[in-house]
């Protein structure tokens, strides 16, 4: 029984050995997690400030690299775009109209067409009743 007892001691004292080292890293983990979690939003906030220092200076350096004959000749480039794009949808404008009149032309035409079709076709049919008709009181 006291063999048992002691056998029990043992691994209880073991268990509680263990348990404490596990708590001890867990410890020691959660401080390297916090202690890298600041460095890295330290270098986060180091790299925002990076890339806005460096975005300013390509924008001063851009614009000082423009000299006043090239904002010129940009101007002229502009206006000429504008002026070309213009003059393509007056073209496509033009020729939107010209083909919709056509379209209309020719649905009038048409449509007058089949109203003197349908016109003759209906006067075929009282001119054919009526000699029917004529005919069959003569007989």
């Amino acid at each position: 029984m006291l063999s048992v007892k002691e056998e029990l001691e043992q691994k209880y004292l073991h268990l509680s050995q263990v348990y404490e080292s596990e708590a001890k890293a867990k410890y020691q983990y959660l401080q390297q997690v916090e202690e890298l979690s600041t460095e890295v939003r330290e270098l986060r906030r180091e790299l925002s400030t990076y890339r806005r220092q460096h975005h300013l200076l390509r924008t001063r350096s851009i614009a000082e690299d423009d000299t006043e004959e090239i904002r010129k000749i940009k101007k002229v480039q502009s206006l000429c775009r504008g002026w070309l794009y213009r003059q393509r949808w007056k073209r496509i404008v033009e020729e939107y109209i010209r083909y919709a009149g056509h379209f209309r032309e020719r649905q009038s035409r048409e449509s007058r067409r089949n109203y003197l079709t349908k016109r003759n076709e209906s006067m075929k049919l009282i001119i054919k009743l009526f000699l029917h008709l004529v005919l069959h009181m003569l007989n």
